[in-house]
């Protein structure tokens, strides 16, 4: 009679080898769908800030030159048009206004039109008002809002340190308006185009 050869190279993988393989698998993809989602977050913080900053140069060059800004209440910022600025409309006189100081972009740079929760409201974008809000006990007349995914991402200069009124901050406001349903609302202070 032949003996069987039972070497160890001639077995096969057991159950909980190959139990122990897919674990591993499962953990390293979602370790990879963690990298790239917060990859997505910080390209979308980023893509919103530089239109944001993009705006804010153009905005003060614009009071330079004329004495005022071209905003009538709110102005979404950038081109095409998109249903996701919260709470302010487009405004075509104010990107026709705009656009010189923006090196006749077409179209003009826009910020990431990813949608974020901020009290219970879908938020995105970013816009420039003209309305008076009281931010650390002062009156501010001209500013741009936005809002970016995360909590403190804000970084801009300019940026108003104190919470809105009216609103809770959970965090501390030094680099940033506030937090909310784990999003920042940034807010940057532009001059009064009479100290210009």
């Amino acid at each position: 009679m032949q003996k069987m050869d039972t070497s160890l190279s001639d077995r096969g993988f057991t159950i909980v080898e190959l139990l122990i393989v897919i674990v591993i698998i499962g953990i390293l993809a979602a370790l990879v769908v963690l990298a790239y989602s917060g990859i997505q977050d910080r390209a979308n913080n980023q893509q919103t800030e530089s239109a944001v900053n993009a705006y804010r140069k153009a905005l003060i060059q614009y009071a330079t030159t004329n004495g005022s800004y071209p905003v009538n209440a709110a102005s979404c910022l950038g081109e095409p048009a998109y249903s996701n600025c919260w709470p302010a409309g487009t405004n075509a006189t104010f990107n026709n206004a705009i656009r010189p100081y923006l090196g006749n972009a077409n179209p003009l740079p826009r910020p990431s039109t990813q949608l974020l929760t901020y009290y219970g409201t879908r938020a995105g974008g970013g816009y420039m008002y003209d309305t008076t809000k009281t931010i650390d006990g002062q009156p501010h007349y001209y500013y741009i809002v936005y809002v970016l995914k995360g909590q403190g991402k804000c970084t801009l200069p300019g940026l108003l340190s104190g919470p809105w009124v009216g609103f809770s901050s959970a965090s501390p406001a030094s680099k940033y308006t506030e937090t909310h349903s784990g999003n920042s609302l940034c807010a940057i202070a532009l001059p009064n185009p009479s100290t210009l």
